[in-house]
């Protein structure tokens, strides 16, 4: 492969996969990975440019790899992903069943449970039905009742939640990948056809591609839950990788508003 070559791994998922197919041109090679392995590809070196679930990007070694700048993924509600509570605020379920209890929805998921509701639960990969539950897709709840979890996220801190980062070994950013990001973060806001999305009745669903005060804002609220929750030893400062002095990143064509 040449060295021009910018390789990016995105997560194989419905929401990201407008995005990725924008990230697609001469000067990249895109991979749809699992969440995981995109991290795991970058550590290998077999990525240059990885999306990384938020927890994880922000309790990464930041002497071997940096934040990118410019865009992140996040999006102000979820009506793909949701908390279901059969016996609604009543009850007082002890566990989360989830796919991933170290995953970022299920953190999340216990995060706005106990600060939103007083519900202290343990994510598990199974327990009694009558426990709460994360659920993906937009299926039926039955008689439980649905929270759907960026919202939540949204009324516990007034940001929208950021799901992934884009990172890079240190030192290695320049203002090409700054040009390639930006670019289709502004294809995809300005399509109207995004493949696979859930927008949800109020468009409030469809993900935020941004990098911005807001999702800063966001950001430092999760990594003082991280440390609170004894998943960091501190309260991580947001940093991302300086932007080289002169470079050329071009303007940025999205709507500010946004």
């Amino acid at each position: 492969m040449e060295a021009s070559i910018l390789r990016i791994s995105v997560w194989d998922e419905p929401q990201l996969r407008a995005f990725g197919k924008a990230l697609q041109g001469p000067e990249t090679d895109v991979a749809f990975v699992e969440r995981d392995m995109a991290e795991q590809r970058l550590q290998a070196g077999l990525t240059d440019l990885a999306l990384v679930p938020t927890h994880r990007a922000l309790a990464a070694d930041r002497d071997d790899f940096e934040l990118i700048p410019a865009v992140a993924y996040g999006s102000w509600s979820t009506p793909h992903l949701a908390i279901l509570l059969p016996e609604g605020f009543e009850g007082q379920p002890e566990h989360l069943v989830t796919w991933n209890p170290d995953g970022l929805e299920s953190l999340v998921a216990r995060i706005v449970l106990h600060e939103h509701y007083g519900m202290s639960v343990q994510p598990v990969l199974d327990a009694h039905p009558d426990q709460a539950r994360l659920q993906r897709g937009g299926g039926g709840s039955g008689d439980a009742l649905r929270l759907d979890l960026g919202e939540e996220w949204y009324e516990l801190t007034n940001y929208p939640m950021v799901w992934g980062l884009f990172m890079m070994r240190a030192g290695e950013l320049d203002a090409g990948t700054i040009r390639v990001l930006r670019a289709a973060a502004a294809s995809v806001e300005s399509s109207d056809d995004l493949d696979g999305t859930n927008p949800g009745s109020d468009g409030m669903g469809l993900p935020r591609f941004r990098f911005d005060d807001i999702a800063t804002a966001s950001l430092t609220e999760l990594s003082t839950h991280l440390y609170y929750y004894g998943l960091t030893s501190d309260i991580e400062e947001v940093r991302t990788a300086r932007i080289p002095e002169g470079a050329d990143i071009g303007s940025d064509q999205r709507d500010p508003q946004l």
